[in-house]
């Protein structure tokens, strides 16, 4: 069975899978240079057609999702459409439209979207939404009618169980048995409805796939766990009456159940935060969670902790939200508060403390919500070892890392397209495991390897060599890896690049900056190539089989840079933050060619460790193609490219 899974949201992708197995995987970001792009091209679904050397005649089905609220959209009017409807070829269960049908409702009423409503506002006064803004840099070159577009479904079945409980507190939520929620078909097949999509006058049978459950698929199907609770949570808007910020759920062989929602708004909170501090719009979380490390939790309070009903539960009156009480707490304690706001002053006290008290109740929130799921699971499976945690939320390395040492759970695994960049995959694995019935796939290979995006090609290479030949020298060696290792071991800071690229927004040694950890200038000099503040800390890449010799505290192996640890040597002040923590990376021989670069580095320095960091500059993605790579070396201050084969130096 061939599926096309296709994310229309932000991070948008397409992915195929060949009964079960991903045969392509890209990012449309990485070829658009719009980071964290939405709305969905057809352009984006040839180039994965192609990379699994299929045609959409060969498609038998395909799965779509999207960003909550997020309507789906295209450039390509003419090629790509979507419709909701049933057709014959439409055979697996689904529970929405046959209980519409029993009670005469139309399941697909619930269409929604923002996007349009503020990008060509019929009444000329709103301003455009900030995600369509960044996302969506199209809407300033096409009319309105030059763009597909269809409203998409955030709402999907609902549940008695889940909205009439006497209070929907964290607390109050572990105490109910949901054993016959779990225990339902009927559930599980309620977060899908039918429709078709049209690429070139070819009709397609798809299915519209519930965001969250895209995303507990993409985490489970490729966890290799047998069993596990799922934890899915993001910065999507949650109400009394919906679950738009994710759900608790348990999977079993092939099948994914949902246990109930858990109305957290820790994403809202953190993102919010950090746009309130005054950084950017899409980078705020990111840059919070390095600020934290800086200060103290001083404004840090137990009301804030849990869901969005334990915090209503209490008496805030005189709180409000989040971020508002932080900024009431230090014009009490006579901080200077005019930093707030102004992303240049990110090191003023107030700033580091407020970002350090998000930081802790982001934390504590995220662990007593696991310690709800655990208690569910026990329930009705007993002791559940391990956990699941996706969605955009799960790229919070010191939370994961808490999760590991301190949570019920003997094991937790965080996939690298954690965020939305995975929903596409999840959307397709959730049709082909949990809707179509068909068992896990074999565990042969890496099922969680994150290089699953395209690959670079040697005619693709010489020819965008051949581009820049006035600018670059280069030479094509043998061994590149003990080369790279030299340039390293002398200061030389490389941008190194192979194979195929990574999924998710960490770089993993295929598209990555490198530099010697040991030089404390270098956290510096490579801010200043990639053009961020001085401040940011950098990742390490360790040697999978060294790593305890140098880092404590994280899961070993810790392949996709997703926790922290406690660095234990001085010897790497380039990596280390000023708390001592390091979001490591571990590295086997199958990772790639890279994997030799550490391996002489660690022969000529006694170091088994290197500064690893995304090979993109700032507000744009990691580089994608062998252009893209030479275009970035030739206006930084790299020293060395390595590209698939070459050492490249400038003339």
């Amino acid at each position: 069975m061939k599926i096309l899974g296709l994310n229309f949201g932000h991070d948008a992708s397409a992915v195929v899978l060949n009964d079960g197995r991903i045969e392509a995987y890209v990012m449309r970001e990485r070829h658009s240079r719009v980071k964290r792009a939405m709305t969905l091209d057809a352009g984006t679904i040839d180039l994965a057609l192609d990379e699994a050397n299929l045609s959409i005649e060969d498609i038998d089905f395909c799965a779509i999702t999207s960003t909550q609220m997020c309507e789906l959209m295209s450039t390509s009017k003419g090629r790509l459409s979507v419709r909701y409807e049933t057709i014959p070829q439409h055979t697996a269960p689904c529970t929405l439209t046959d209980m519409a049908e029993a009670q005469g409702h139309d399941p697909f009423a619930y269409q929604r979207g923002f996007m349009a409503d503020t990008i060509w506002p019929e009444s000329g006064e709103l301003v455009p939404d900030l995600l369509a803004v960044v996302c969506f840099p199209e809407r300033e070159t096409h009319a309105q009618e030059d763009i597909f577009r269809i409203g998409w479904l955030d709402r999907f079945i609902e549940l008695s169980e889940w909205s009439e409980l006497p209070s929907r507190t964290l607390r109050e939520i572990g105490k109910t048995n949901f054993k016959d929620v779990v225990s339902s078909y009927e559930v599980s097949n309620g977060f899908h409805v039918p429709a078709v999509l049209t690429l070139d006058g070819h009709d397609v049978p798809a299915y519209a796939v519930y965001h969250h459950m895209a995303h507990a698929a993409s985490a489970f199907y490729t966890s290799g766990y047998d069993r596990a609770a799922i934890l899915s949570h993001d910065g999507g808007e949650d109400e009394p009456s919906t679950y738009n910020s994710g759900l608790f759920f348990y999977a079993q062989e092939n099948r994914i159940m949902p246990i109930a929602p858990h109305h957290l708004m820790l994403g809202q909170l953190y993102e919010g935060t950090g746009n309130g501090i005054g950084f950017d719009y899409l980078g705020a979380a990111g840059k919070l969670m390095g600020l934290a490390p800086y200060g103290k939790p001083k404004f840090f309070d137990t009301d804030f902790l849990g869901n969005m009903f334990d915090v209503a539960e209490r008496d805030l009156a005189k709180k409000t939200d989040w971020y508002r009480y932080c900024v009431s707490s230090g014009d009490y304690f006579d901080y200077d508060i005019e930093c707030f706001g102004d992303q240049s002053r990110a090191l003023d006290p107030f700033n580091r403390d407020v970002a350090a008290s998000t930081q802790k109740l982001f934390e504590e929130s995220i662990l007593l919500a696991t310690e709800t799921l655990y208690k569910l699971v026990r329930q009705f499976s007993g002791h559940v070892p391990n956990l699941c945690f996706v969605g955009g939320v799960a790229l919070n390395c010191p939370a994961n890392t808490r999760l590991y040492n301190e949570s019920a759970f003997d094991n937790v695994y965080v996939p690298p397209w954690c965020d939305d960049s995975g929903i596409a995959l999840g959307a397709a694995q959730h049709l082909y495991h949990n809707v179509f019935d068909n068992p896990l796939v074999e565990r042969t290979g890496d099922i969680q390897s994150a290089y699953l995006g395209t690959k670079i090609e040697n005619d693709a290479v010489r020819e965008a060599l051949s581009e820049f030949a006035d600018q670059i020298q280069f030479a094509a060696h043998d061994d590149l890896a003990k080369l790279a290792a030299e340039d390293l071991s002398t200061d030389r800071i490389i941008a190194w690049a192979e194979g195929r690229s990574e999924i998710g927004p960490r770089a993993l040694g295929h598209r990555s900056i490198l530099a010697d950890p040991r030089n404390e200038a270098n956290w510096a000099r490579v801010n200043g190539i990639k053009g961020r503040e001085g401040w940011r800390p950098f990742a390490p890449m360790v040697l999978e089989e060294e790593a305890e010799n140098w880092f404590h505290g994280a899961p070993i192996p810790s392949p996709h840079m997703l926790f922290t640890a406690t660095v234990k040597s001085d010897r790497l002040p380039a990596i280390t933050h000023v708390d001592r923590s390091a979001r490591i990376q571990t590295v086997r021989p199958e990772d790639g060619e890279f994997h030799g670069v550490l391996s002489h580095f660690f022969e000529l320095t006694k170091v088994p460790v290197l500064l690893n960091t995304s090979f993109n500059g700032p507000g744009e993605p990691i580089v994608e193609t062998p252009e893209q790579a030479l275009q970035f070396f030739c206006s930084s201050d790299l020293d060395v490219l390595y590209l698939h084969g070459y050492r490249v130096t400038r003339r």
